[in-house]
């Protein structure tokens, strides 16, 4: 075999290495599933919002026949989520603080996989307090330790961190303690195929308008987990949705409301208030303002630009893959840049 021809093969192959995976959440709603269906080629694992665990360690919920046979028929990997409904803390906390309901969740989801032949689950606890910290490892060394003679796999959901923790109290002192200190990254890594590090959001109704996720942001991310995770087991969170920050009304108070909303939804906003969309050269994603009532809103959102230049970071840094939240929301055009996954037999 020619030299030239040799080289060419070695270099497709490290350009298809170097592509990091495609995972994508779904939910039970229409456009999701649709989505699904329309693009699950382009697929490498798809993580469903099949399964939730509460206090006591009880697992409610299951599959979707439509989502396990598109699956099947295109060679998607399926890995499903549990979660703890609502993000309660009391519940979670009441959950991994107890042994056996931890393990009651274990062996259920170990059901589950066999009686669906999922890769495995992924574990999506949050508002965790951080001092659960050690607790939640320990729901994932215990499932890890079950499934893994079964030849199934854990992921984990992890926050964003960019630092260890603050010192001052404040805003972000908060954050730690109730949504982002309970992750041990280095403690779960071992344990975990993979992590799927939430980058996202930067900026939501406690924060003043900004990016769901800045790309500067979710470099600090990705650098932070790297400093305790491989590189092979690490995700990149990427969101597929915007937000809108406005005034509103809960009950009888007066409250800053940023809502989800899809590029679609973003841009026949645009529309209808007559404004021009912008590109934040420094955030890198697209965002506009108007007026409504003599009070600016703001919205900020994702598109096909801002999604390949997030999906380039996890290709530079030669991550396991990509998380990208959530099915139905997407860019269109997102579709056009992701190849055809490569399936293994």
């Amino acid at each position: 075999m020619p030299l030239r021809y040799l080289a060419t093969l070695l270099l497709l192959s490290v350009t298809a290495s170097a592509e990091p995976k495609a995972i994508f959440y779904l939910t039970p709603t229409a456009g999701s599933i649709r989505s699904f269906l329309a693009h699950a080629a382009r697929i490498d694992t798809v993580i469903p919002t099949f399964y939730a665990a509460d206090a006591k360690g009880n697992v409610t919920g299951g599959p979707d026949q439509r989502v396990l046979d598109a699956a099947r028929k295109h060679g998607v990997t399926l890995m499903p989520i549990v979660a703890n409904p609502g993000f309660r803390q009391e519940a979670v906390h009441a959950l991994l603080s107890d042994a056996a309901a931890r393990a009651r969740v274990s062996k259920k989801l170990l059901e589950e996989c066999r009686t669906h032949q999922y890769r495995g689950i992924q574990l999506d606890f949050e508002q965790v307090p951080a001092a659960d910290r050690d607790a939640l490892t320990a729901l994932v060394r215990e499932t890890a330790a079950l499934f893994t003679p079964a030849g199934l796999r854990v992921s984990v959901a992890v926050m964003y961190r960019t630092g260890d923790a603050p010192s001052e109290p404040g805003y972000s002192r908060w954050l730690h303690d109730n949504w982002l200190g309970a992750y041990d990254l280095a403690a779960l890594a071992k344990h975990a195929e993979f992590l799927s590090v939430m980058t996202y959001d930067q900026h939501t109704e406690r924060t003043p308008p900004g990016p769901v996720a800045g790309l500067p942001w979710v470099a600090e991310v990705a650098d932070y987990c790297l400093r305790s995770v491989p590189r092979e087991k690490l995700s990149l969170g990427i969101p597929l949705y915007g937000r809108r920050w406005r005034a509103g009304v809960l009950g009888n108070e007066a409250v800053v409301l940023a809502g989800t909303m899809s590029s679609v939804e973003a841009l026949g906003l645009a529309a209808q208030m007559k404004v021009e969309p912008q590109w934040d050269a420094e955030e890198r994603a697209p965002w506009f303002y108007f007026y409504r009532d003599g009070v600016r809103e703001y919205v900020f959102y994702n598109d096909a630009r801002s999604f390949r230049e997030r999906h380039d970071l996890a290709r530079r840094r030669q991550l396991h893959s990509f998380s990208a939240w959530v099915l139905g929301q997407e860019d269109p055009e997102i579709w056009k840049d992701l190849p055809e996954a490569v399936r293994t037999k």
